[in-house]
Formats: structure tokens, sequence, C-alpha cells
């Protein structure tokens, strides 16, 4: 988006989630992953999908989803559902490993606006277990020509069901070179900003948040929604984002 008070391109966002994410679960052969691409205001066009396995010895990009190719949306809210399939048998180990599904548009003047969601699974197909050391947390990425990833991440365990739930929470400049530093952040609860609702504001600040844990502890019982921004500006004047978000249900 165009940063406040600059004139940077303006190409509105990407979203990329899944109602079924099996956070922890143990899996094995062939998994199927529901995915949902929104695009709003993005006049961009959508490429492909593509799943990643990750140990701490291997990066492993999967096979292409192609489904999506051409959709776009210049204005409004688009809603697009498919899925991916992950065969976690080319996994190097067993144990907690990362996987993680991309999403990629083609912008107008040729850049590309990438977002990425990474989480954990238990892999288990009979081959030596070692547990994933590095990062092993749920992360949620915002990528941009020559800008690199904006991020925010969710260092404690995600909610699989009805909880009381008090994550601790980061937004900060993981040390790449290619990636800008972080501007701001801001931490909400209930908020939808499309439909115009703030939500309650948790957290907000300039440059990083450090590792904090939220107290949530006062929300009404039903499901809420929490999201941490993270905002990188560009020299070129407008602002890549990263947004992490959960859903879940207090008792």
């Amino acid at each position: 988006m165009t940063t406040p008070g600059e004139s940077g391109t303006q190409f509105g966002h990407l979203h990329l989630g899944s109602s079924c994410m099996p956070w922890k679960q143990v899996v094995s052969g062939v998994i199927s992953i529901p995915i949902r691409v929104i695009l709003h205001d993005n006049p961009g066009e959508f490429d492909y999908l593509n799943p990643v396995l990750k140990t701490d010895s291997q990066e492993l990009s999967i096979n292409k989803n192609f489904d999506l190719s051409g959709f776009t949306c210049p204005m409004g809210t688009c809603v697009r559902d498919t899925s991916v399939s992950l065969d976690t048998r080319l996994s190097n180990y067993d144990g907690i490993q990362e996987i993680r599904v991309r999403a990629y548009v083609r912008e107008p003047d040729g850049n590309v606006m990438h977002a990425s969601i990474n989480v954990l699974v238990n892999i288990q197909n009979g081959d030596p277990e070692n547990n994933l050391d590095r990062k092993a947390f749920a992360r949620a990425k915002g990528w941009y020509s020559e800008s690199g990833y904006c991020e925010a991440d969710i260092l404690s365990e995600l909610p699989t069901g009805s909880m009381d739930w008090n994550p601790t929470v980061q937004v900060v400049w993981h040390g790449s070179s290619d990636d800008l530093p972080v501007s701001r952040y801001i931490v909400t609860v209930d908020a939808d900003n499309h439909a115009g609702i703030p939500g309650t504001v948790i957290r907000s600040g300039n440059g990083e948040l450090q590792p904090t844990t939220l107290d949530l502890s006062g929300l009404s019982s039903g499901t809420h929604r929490l999201a941490i921004r993270a905002e990188c500006d560009d020299p070129r004047g407008s602002t890549n984002s990263g947004i992490m978000q959960v859903t879940w249900t207090v008792p």
C-alpha cells in the first residue's frame, strides 16, 4: 500500500489462508490442505501456489498449483478456494517439521506480491527423527519485489480448540539483508479492516515488537480473531506488510 505522505504504488492486498492447517498433528504420506486466496483492490494477476517442506537441512519446493492462475480483483474483495497436495515422504526427517504455503501475484508494473504461511506438523513416515530447531513457530510473511519479507510471528502454541489463550507474539527483523527493517506494528482483536471494523488495539508502536505475551483473558465467550500486523516502509514510497491472523474460540 502507498505509505501515508508518499507516492508509491498501491496494489491492494493478497490474503492466503486455510480452514484446516494441521498444526503439530501427525501426518504421513500425501496430505491435502484446503486453501483460500483473497484479493482485495488488487489489479495484479494471480500466478501460482507453492507448498514447501522445510527441515533444518532441507528446503524442498513441491509441485506448484496453477488452478487460480489469472485470478484478479482490481476493485472490491474476491475469494477463490482450492487445495494443495504435499507428499510428506519427501521430507528427509520425521518429527516436528515445517510446511509452508506460498502464493504469488504479478502486479501491473512487473513486480511480484507474495504471501507465505509457515506452520509445524509432526511427520511420521518411518524416517530418522530430527525435530526442527530453526524458527520453530508459526510465521506469516508478506514479500514484495526488492522489499523482501515483512513478518509477524506467534511464538507460543496455536489454539486447536475452545480455550483461554494468551499467546506470545513478535514482530522483528530476522536478519536478512534482503528484508527491509520493521517500521511499525499493530496487534488487534476482532478487527475487520475491509468491513471498517477497527477492533480493539492490544499493542502498537514504531519499530519492532520484541517477544511479548498478550493478556486476552477479558474476552467474552465465543469466536475471536487475533491479528498481528508488521509494516515495512519501502524507499519507493509504499509499505510492505505481513499479517498473522488466527481465529479461536473462548469457552
